[in-house]
């Protein structure tokens, strides 16, 4: 019998795509009933032409993440993109942190611009990377602060640490569990019955409790001093990323189907998606995991 041939190239190991998720704002709006479905639906299609035009938007973070050690605080506020590496069909449950539009992007463009994976660690206070992490951000800012002739060397250390930093991300404490009610025992009846004999239940493996953040794999692109960094026209964001359609976009989730619709017939946006040397995936964000 034939052996199959081998893949040399290992490119089912990873996801192709990654995933910048959008419009957490908009259905923030919608939740809090602020926002009626027609309005978020046409922001949501001007994010899109915005992001066609302009190029992805890298801005600082809603809520910056800190590091903390022995009453050191340090805000990671760089401007940033972020992206997931998850499947679809694995988005469902988080869509309501980052809001239910994505644009699916090649890793080599993410790549390009100085995206890579994030590493994730234990934040508590035995955590050796973290403190590592802390001790080398408090060192480097000593060092910078130090009047003398490597001062300015010092500084770029810091400043390249700094950027480094934002690559690590602290894992989410896990939920806390709910404590267990109380089971009533029936009254024992006035003639006991023949034991049987208790089955013991076969082990299962336990692989602890969901890691918060974790199965996202997320990458990131934070803001440093490279030229295809272009300013933002609107003055809205730190700055832009510009892509291709077809070559360096791939894929394209719409909150619903009435967005699809609203989509295609919009003229100037058809127009783009059609032009593509590949055609851009357009699909709703209501379909996933039925296929």
């Amino acid at each position: 019998m034939p052996t199959p041939p081998r893949s040399g190239d290992f490119s089912d190991l990873h996801k192709r795509q990654l995933f910048h998720w959008l419009g957490a704002d908009i259905d923030r709006g919608l939740r809090a009933k602020t926002l009626p479905i027609s309005a978020a639906r046409q922001r949501y299609l001007a994010y899109l032409k915005d992001d066609f035009k302009n190029g992805l938007a890298v801005k600082p973070p809603r809520d910056p993440e800190q590091l903390l050690r022995d009453g050191r605080v340090i805000s990671l506020n760089l401007p940033l993109a972020c992206f997931t590496e998850w499947s679809l069909s694995e988005s469902r449950p988080h869509s309501t942190r980052y809001g239910r539009m994505a644009l699916g992007f090649s890793k080599p463009w993410v790549i390009k611009h100085g995206g890579q994976p994030v590493t994730y660690f234990r934040n508590t206070g035995r955590s050796v990377f973290l403190r590592t992490l802390v001790a080398l951000h408090e060192f480097l800012r000593e060092l910078q602060q130090t009047p003398g002739p490597r001062s300015p060397a010092a500084t770029r250390a810091f400043r390249d640490a700094f950027y480094l930093l934002h690559f690590a991300k602290p894992l989410a404490s896990p939920a806390a569990k709910r404590p267990r009610r109380p089971t009533p025992r029936p009254a024992p009846p006035s003639a006991a019955p023949t034991l049987a004999v208790a089955k013991r239940r076969a082990p299962t493996r336990y692989y602890g409790p969901v890691l918060n953040f974790l199965e996202e794999r997320e990458w990131r692109i934070v803001r440093h001093d490279q030229p295809y960094f272009a300013p933002d026209p609107l003055g809205k964001f730190d700055s832009r990323l510009k892509f291709a359609l077809g070559s360096e976009l791939f894929t394209l989730v719409l909150p619903d189907h009435e967005l699809v619709k609203m989509v295609w017939n919009d003229r100037s946006l058809r127009r783009q998606l059609l032009a593509a040397p590949v055609p851009v995936t357009v699909i709703s964000f209501q379909d996933i995991g039925t296929f």
